[in-house]
């Protein structure tokens, strides 16, 4: 059985893409996401930067686009701003945590913050984030497949490493797969060239320089990046229009790269067929990432 999973960090569903299928700045992306993601006819959709609050019935609209009327959303702010599943096999919610750590900054006293309120003097605000994990109930008699979606810290390496360390302790054991901007960098996306030029945006923008090396931290808990392990091409995926980074992944933990046989009982292994960016969808300022499981049978070896 073919699984296609399609992973998009949405902006909140608002426009912000010049050139892209909606106009207006701020106009809503509700209906250009479903139909674009509908053409890639998707079996499951995990979403990050959802806000329910500001496009009420978005992932309803979307749901109903894509035919995918199993949904979990866990607002890890606020209760409205999250991250999502949606899937056309029924889903059981196994946990939704908040992350441990987070970039903590200090609002100049009377700005307004993220929340409308307006800052006190002295007073710290902590980026919160979160992670959603569901089992996907599979039809043929498969075992059900766990599947999580989280958007980890895009200000401090440190704090990513936080969070993926307890995205670990979260995940448990079995298979699971993990979806979502991760935020990291992997240096052998990029040649020195590239990678140079990261280093001087950073500096024109005051960012901390780039980083790399975090997400062994996945690779010990022996999670694969589904990219690199079915052999797909490497694509970066943010910002839409001229992408400069790979941030958006799918990890993989209790797969196979294709053509390697499997020693698991029948239902429960899982091929990774392949993972790829599609630069043609702008409908965010990121692109979606697609990634093809085969589950079942693993195919043979030569």
């Amino acid at each position: 059985m073919l699984l296609r999973v399609i992973h998009l960090n949405v902006h909140r569903f608002a426009n912000v893409a010049a050139g892209s299928s909606t106009s207006a700045a701020g106009s809503s992306t509700v209906g250009a996401v479903g139909a674009a993601l509908s053409a890639l006819h998707p079996d499951l959709v995990t979403l990050n930067e959802v806000d329910v609050a500001h496009m009420p019935g978005c992932l309803e609209s979307v749901s109903t686009a894509l035919s995918l009327p199993f949904v979990e959303f866990f607002g890890h702010v606020r209760g409205t701003y999250g991250n999502a599943i949606l899937s056309r096999y029924p889903l059981s919610r196994r946990k939704a945590v908040h992350l441990e750590g987070g970039t903590e900054f200090r609002f100049p006293a009377g700005t307004r913050k993220f929340n409308g309120e307006i800052a006190k003097e002295n007073e710290a605000h902590r980026i919160v984030r979160g992670l959603l994990i569901t089992d996907v109930e599979l039809p043929s008699g498969l075992r059900p497949l766990g599947v999580a979606v989280t958007h980890l810290d895009h200000m401090d390496v440190a704090q990513r490493r936080t969070q993926l360390r307890h995205i670990v302790r979260e995940a448990g054991d079995g298979a699971l797969l993990l979806m979502g901007d991760l935020n990291a960098l992997t240096r052998s996306d990029y040649s020195d060239g590239a990678w140079r030029r990261l280093e001087e945006r950073a500096r024109e923008r005051k960012w901390q320089l780039p980083q790399h090396g975090d997400l062994s931290i996945l690779r010990d808990a022996k999670f694969e990046d589904v990219a690199v392990a079915s052999g797909s091409e490497v694509q970066l995926t943010a910002p839409a229009m001229e992408p400069l980074y790979r941030v958006d992944y799918g990890w993989l933990r209790g797969g196979g790269a294709p053509g390697t046989a499997k020693t698991a009982p029948p239902g429960a292994t899982i091929t990774m067929e392949a993972a790829r960016v599609h630069g043609e969808v702008l409908v965010s300022d990121h692109l979606p990432l697609v990634v093809d499981l085969q589950l079942g049978e693993a195919a043979s070896g030569e």
